[in-house]
């Protein structure tokens, strides 16, 4: 009789067990389900009970915490993996993961501990070593940037992204020339990437290249027509070489792309004024203005064009605001 009383009670634990087992398996399934659905609130929700099953389960934190950076709550997310750190502090991933959540959050110094440690871990780890990079490229430690997009093209040189970053780096240091070798290499391992072609251009641009840029614009514009910005620095590069309808018309497009951006409407401008529109030029300092009223070149070229316009009254107001805003604006 006693033998079949404790049967009985070894058979209850392991049906309890069982059905633990089970129930905590199907929340992280459900929780996957939901994520796949785009229901992320609900895949938060089985993910949470999951932890609540098992407060160790590390795969439910990391589950939750790529939901919660999805959602774009990146403190959260930050905190979910620092939760398997706890648990699993030799997870090389947890800490990739917690860095790139930091670097959204601007927190870049804190990222780079994070994927110094991740390195530290498993050394061979690429992603790592590119995020870490861009951490670093955000504080201004452009060296130290070049360093970490190199080993990461050591492990990945079929990857175009880590010549792409080493450009956009060189370029930040003046290195046009370099940079624009880094974007031909990273053009001919993808040359369907449109970005890489207009920061291409941009370097040709300031090497004054001007046709080169255009080329290089051109074929941006046709893998990806809707960029603001390539038609504006095509449009900088017409006007560079005298085209100045040509030019207008790409400030025109890149305006009605982005509307906002007061650059677009100063050179459009400025250009205006060169064919001696002076009342379309005014509008678009006035416009430029408005968008940043604390522009100081739009205020000091809208004066002059009122002066040659013969306003000179509002001229030197628009001039006195200028000298206002830079004391350092050195007026023509």
């Amino acid at each position: 009789m006693q033998m079949k009383k404790e049967l009985i009670v070894v058979i209850a634990f392991v049906s309890i067990i069982n059905s633990y087992g089970q129930t905590h398996e199907n929340y992280n399934k459900n929780g996957l389900v939901k994520y796949n659905q785009k229901d992320y609130a609900g895949a938060i929700l089985y993910y949470t009970k999951a932890i609540k099953e098992n407060p160790n389960d590390t795969a439910a934190y990391t589950d939750r915490g790529d939901v919660k950076f999805d959602l774009q709550d990146y403190n959260g997310a930050v905190t979910d993996y620092t939760k398997v750190i706890e648990i699993d502090p030799n997870y090389a991933k947890s800490y990739f993961s917690r860095g790139f959540a930091k670097n959204y959050l601007n927190d870049f110094s804190s990222a780079i501990k994070d994927f110094t440690k991740a390195i530290e871990i498993n050394p061979n780890y690429s992603e790592a070593y590119v995020n870490r990079g861009i951490a670093k490229d955000n504080l201004e430690d452009y060296k130290g940037a070049l360093d970490d997009y190199s080993k990461f093209i050591e492990l990945k040189p079929k990857q175009a992204i880590g010549y792409y970053l080493k450009g956009l780096v060189k370029s930040n240091l003046q290195d046009f020339k370099g940079a624009i070798l880094d974007f031909s290499k990273a053009i001919e391992i993808n040359p369907k990437d449109a970005s890489f072609y207009s920061n291409r251009g941009v370097a040709k641009r300031k090497l004054k290249d001007y046709n080169g840029a255009i080329i290089d614009y051109d074929i941006s514009i046709k893998l990806n027509p809707d960029i603001s910005g390539t038609y504006y620095y095509r449009g900088l590069s017409k006007n560079y070489l005298k085209d100045k309808k040509g030019a207008i018309t790409d400030y025109n497009k890149a305006i009605h792309i982005d509307p906002k951006h007061e650059e677009y409407y100063y050179n459009r401008g400025t250009t205006k004024a060169m064919l001696k529109d002076y009342n379309g030029a005014i509008a678009d300092y006035t416009k430029a203005i408005e968008i940043n009223p604390n522009y100081a070149e739009a205020y000091y070229e809208r004066g002059r064009v009122k002066a040659k316009s013969k306003k000179f009254k509002d001229g030197f107001e628009d001039y006195k605001k200028a000298k206002e805003l830079n004391r350092n604006l050195k007026f023509k």
